[in-house]
């Protein structure tokens, strides 16, 4: 009884906290509508940066792995809002961004500023380009209680203003666990999903997938996903999500090869057992009681910065075990020069290009061999193999700075902000989104 009663109370409370947004959204719509004197005493700063006779671009709202930092700094004449941050990237800054988010007040502050800044945007923006799972009057986390009109108002009301709505998914954000295990259990395949509680097995959670995915198919003009890695009910077209590590980023630290007497193998795993951290811990066990000389560095919550001081000095780096993408840890590894053990197959990546982006893909890649170690980007390893491959290379050093240097090639070719340029303008202008020259 006492259940069912906090059930309702909290229902009740989601609700009119919801309204009150939609109040909000639409009072400050019309505010900076009607007396636009007002945008510049709100948002000067916003007002002095984008050239509005020119497409202008909103990023947001949520930071996952770095994909809303850098997404706003290839994108010309955009505005990155970042309501979520993330912790490990403290440093990053953004055109609008709010406090760490540790309490359920500042939940409460988010959803109400977030609704006066969206009225704000819409009289400034041409294009919503949303990351994750939250917006600007929505939270994910009410998709259950809200049955998606949270979700619904908010894109509805973006579209009817004339503008376009793009989303890029990361993951569990529109990942259906069922689906998932499924595919897992037709292949005879382990899988990090396994390892998930038995709430996001349940009917419950796969609804709310099943609602999110029918909603921004609904409203979305475009949506980035990988169909393979993150299993969805998605309706409509899907393009390919992309990497765009800077260019400028890109650190060629081939002298670390001079010296293997000692090789370092790194591990920086952001969910150690949704990445293979227990296979990772035990094929290094088995090497070092069978007599192998290395270091073995663990980073598990530290900051992007000091996994990046540990990429300077790392020769191999143990990613990801159950993914078919390299994540962005996966491309920092390549980019700073280091041979990359992950389940990722490079040929079956770069070939989910190929339907819409094939002038952006070199054939040639794609013929590579994965036991080609002349010419292999990384080394392809499939869960049960890390301890193979790792031994493989621990006897074969000579065949390490080769592999780094495939691979820091190949990241610049494929994964760089240079590559993610060509194929966002590629991808917009077929779907009749203008963006600026880059």
């Amino acid at each position: 009884m006492r259940i069912e009663l906090n059930f309702k109370i909290v229902l009740i409370s989601t609700k009119i906290l919801f309204w009150l947004r939609v109040f909000i959204l639409n009072f400050s719509y019309y505010l900076f509508k009607y007396f636009p004197i007002f945008k510049r005493i709100f948002y000067k700063k916003i007002e002095e940066k984008i050239n509005k006779d020119r497409p202008v671009f909103v990023i947001g709202v949520s930071e996952i792995a770095n994909v809303l930092y850098y997404l706003s700094k290839i994108i010309p004449n955009s505005i990155s809002v970042c309501l979520y941050p993330n912790k490990f990237y403290p440093k990053n800054e953004y055109d609008i961004k709010l406090r760490e988010v540790e309490k359920k007040n500042d939940y409460i502050f988010i959803y109400f500023y977030g609704a006066f800044l969206l009225g704000y945007l819409l009289n400034v923006a041409d294009t919503f380009f949303f990351i994750w799972l939250n917006g600007f009057v929505f939270n994910g986390n009410d998709i259950g209680l809200l049955k998606n009109k949270h979700i619904e108002y908010e894109l509805n009301f973006i579209k009817s203003k004339g503008k376009k709505i793009i989303w890029f998914f990361c993951g569990d954000d529109i990942r259906s666990i069922k689906l998932t295990k499924k595919y897992l259990e037709e292949n005879d395949l382990d899988g990090f999903v396994n390892y998930y509680s038995d709430y996001f097995h349940s009917d419950h959670y796969d609804k709310e997938k099943k609602l999110l995915a029918e909603c921004v198919s609904k409203y979305s003009d475009i949506i980035f996903n990988h169909p393979l890695d993150q299993l969805s009910y998605i309706q409509i077209k899907q393009f390919m999500p992309f990497y765009y590590y800077p260019i400028e980023k890109f650190c060629k630290n081939a002298k670390k090869f001079n010296d293997l007497e000692k090789i370092a193998i790194l591990h920086a795993p952001s969910s150690p057992l949704f990445k293979g951290t227990p296979l990772v811990r035990a094929a290094i066990k088995r090497l070092k009681l069978e007599g192998y000389q290395f270091e073995y560095i663990e980073l598990i919550n530290k900051t992007n910065q000091e996994v990046l001081d540990n990429l300077a000095r790392a020769h191999i780096i143990l990613n990801q075990f159950y993914s078919k993408a390299p994540g962005t840890f996966g491309i920092e590894a390549l980019a700073n020069y280091c041979v990359v053990l992950q389940s990722t197959n490079f040929k079956e990546y770069i070939s989910l290009y190929l339907q819409d982006a094939n002038e952006l893909i070199d054939p040639n890649d794609i013929k590579i061999d994965i036991n080609d170690f002349d010419k292999i980007p990384w080394v392809f390893t499939n869960y049960w193999e890390i301890y193979d491959k790792l031994k493989f290379l621990l006897e074969n050093k000579h065949l390490l700075k080769k592999i780094a240097e495939n691979g820091f090639n190949f990241a610049k070719k494929y994964f760089s902000s240079n590559f993610a340029k060509e194929y966002l303008k590629l991808i917009l202008n077929k779907n009749n989104i203008k963006i600026n020259d880059f």
